[in-house]
């Protein structure tokens, strides 16, 4: 049973599932892996062309050197655009690492079949550290790289040379496989701790949505990308009464109650968060007018009627609601949207319970300017 254990987690670890459940933090991570890669490229192969300069006469020019002087700088250059393109980055890392693998095997094969070359069993164990991936895909690349100089080897060396080169290929893919397969194991455990701290530290204990804090910061990110939505300020109505009459435990039920339905009457890209005591707020992405925002609210309102909560009686909850709409390029900050709603909250209060409202500009009086 024991050793079925750990055949199934070397199994789980190899299928790599920990990356796709935390893609948008390994995807931020190979860029600052790929950035630093191409920094440090760029630099040792322009030491590397001024030293060859200097010394020209001595060791003559080299031309491989001017080529990872040309690819480094491209690297580089492309870090630029990867900053906001970050879909694709580990993919694209493939593609970047792959001429450097095929160099390495031209100068350990047809530029120089005399000699044992060591330059591409090194770039065997070092490249693949710098990609954060699926260790199957990492495994599999590295045997095809192999593979590649392995035939490459064998077209152009002698019978002595081909088998020396090849008891060095085991032995570096191997190695270069045991220790990519350490430091992934580490890394996905670390990417996997800092994503359960930041998630504890985003979410409100009692009812599992945003904290205050998050949803403040998760809103301020969707307005700084220009994204269409409402904004919406909820009260429960009467909770105070309900905290004194029932108790504190089952006021706690209420704001757990509410907060599932916040959470299934608005969409899994909606910022759902719990401010503090029995006020809530919703930034709903994409709902532009008051028609739209309507049916949004009027099926949270829906579901909010028909809610049981234990330990309250036959009392109902209700909630008051008030919203109001951002658009890009009408400059209004989260502070402006906390402001209107709270606004537009007030006016549905004053109307009574289980009541919303949306906020208005107020229009200008005859003879005001």
């Amino acid at each position: 049973m024991r050793d079925e254990n750990y055949l199934g987690r070397a199994l789980a670890f190899l299928r790599g599932g920990s990356i796709d459940a935390h893609l948008a933090e390994v995807r931020s991570r190979n860029y600052h892996y790929f950035y630093s890669f191409s920094l440090l490229g760029l630099f040792t192969a322009s030491v590397t062309v001024i030293l060859s300069q200097l010394l020209r006469d001595a060791a003559g020019f080299k031309l491989e050197f001017f080529l990872l002087f040309v690819y480094f700088s491209f690297m580089f250059v492309s870090t630029f655009y990867y900053r906001g393109h970050r879909d694709h980055i580990i993919r694209d890392m493939y593609f970047w690492f792959t001429p450097l693998m095929a160099l390495g095997i031209l100068m350990g094969t047809y530029l120089d079949p005399g000699q044992l070359s060591l330059t591409i069993m090194v770039l065997l164990c070092v490249l693949p550290l710098f990609i954060m991936d699926k260790p199957w895909r990492i495994l599999t690349y590295m045997a095809a790289v192999a593979a590649a100089y392995s035939v490459c080897c064998f077209q152009v060396k002698t019978r002595a040379l081909f088998a020396q080169d090849m008891l060095d290929l085991v032995l570096f893919t191997l190695m270069g496989a045991g220790v990519n397969c350490v430091i992934q194991y580490d890394r996905l455990r670390n990417v996997e701790y800092a994503f359960s701290m930041r998630r504890a530290s985003e979410l409100d204990g009692l009812t599992g949505l945003y904290n205050r804090s998050a949803g403040e910061r998760n809103v301020k990110s969707l307005l700084d990308r220009r994204q269409y939505g409402m904004f919406c300020m909820i009260d429960i109505d009467g909770f105070k009464s309900i905290n004194d009459e029932y108790g504190h435990m089952s006021g706690d039920e209420v704001l757990r109650g509410v907060s599932l339905q916040l959470s299934v009457s608005f969409r899994a890209g909606d910022v759902v968060a719990r401010l503090g005591g029995d006020e809530f707020a919703v930034f709903a992405v994409g709902v532009r007018d008051a028609g739209t925002g309507a049916l949004c609210i009027e099926r949270l309102f829906g579901h909010i009627r028909g809610m049981t909560v234990t330990g309250v009686g036959d009392s109902r909850v209700s909630i008051s609601l008030g919203a109001t709409f951002f658009a890009p390029g009408d400059g209004k900050t989260f502070e402006d949207l906390y402001r209107e709603s709270d606004d537009a909250l007030y006016q549905a209060k004053r109307g009574g319970k289980a009541q919303y409202f949306f906020f208005e500009i107020p229009q200008p009086q005859p003879g005001e300017e």
